[in-house]
C-alpha cells in the first residue's frame, strides 16, 4: 500500500529560504502527494514565488494575519486532515531536506518520525 504523505510548511517574510526548501521537496526520490504552505501574511514576494511554482503539487493558504508558527500549523494539518493524507510531514521553511528523506522516514513503521537538522 502507497501512504499519502502531505507537506505543511509554515513561512512568513522568508520566500528565499521558502524557494530552496522547496527546491529540497521537488527532489524528493519518494515525490510528496502535497505540499501545502500556509503563508503567515508575508509582505515579500512569497505570494509571487508560490503562485510560480507548478513543479509541486502545492496548494497555498494566505493567511490575512500572521497566526504564528502554532496557528500556521493548525491550519495546513487540519487542510492536510480534510484532504485525507495519510500521513503528514511538518516541515519549517528555512531547511532543505536530503533527496532521500522521504523515502527514509516511510521506511519506519512508526507512528510519528523526527528528521534531525544537520548544519
Amino acid at each position: 500500500m502507497t501512504e499519502s504523505v502531505a507537506v505543511v510548511v509554515v513561512t512568513h517574510n522568508r520566500a528565499d529560504l521558502l524557494d530552496r526548501m522547496l527546491d529540497g521537496l521537488a527532489a524528493q526520490t519518494r515525490p510528496v502527494d502535497r505540499v501545502i504552505v500556509v503563508d503567515n501574511a508575508s509582505d515579500d514576494h512569497t505570494r509571487q514565488l508560490l503562485s510560480a511554482r507548478s513543479d509541486l503539487p502545492l496548494v497555498a493558504h494566505h493567511s490575512p494575519d500572521n497566526t504564528g508558527g502554532a496557528g500556521g500549523f493548525r491550519t495546513g494539518v487540519q487542510a492536510a486532515f480534510d484532504e485525507g493524507h495519510d500521513r503528514i510531514w511538518l516541515m519549517d521553511d528555512d531547511v532543505v531536506p536530503a533527496p532521500d528523506c522521504l523515502a527514509v522516514l516511510l521506511g519506519h513503521d512508526e507512528p510519528c518520525l523526527m528528521a534531525v537538522r544537520e548544519d
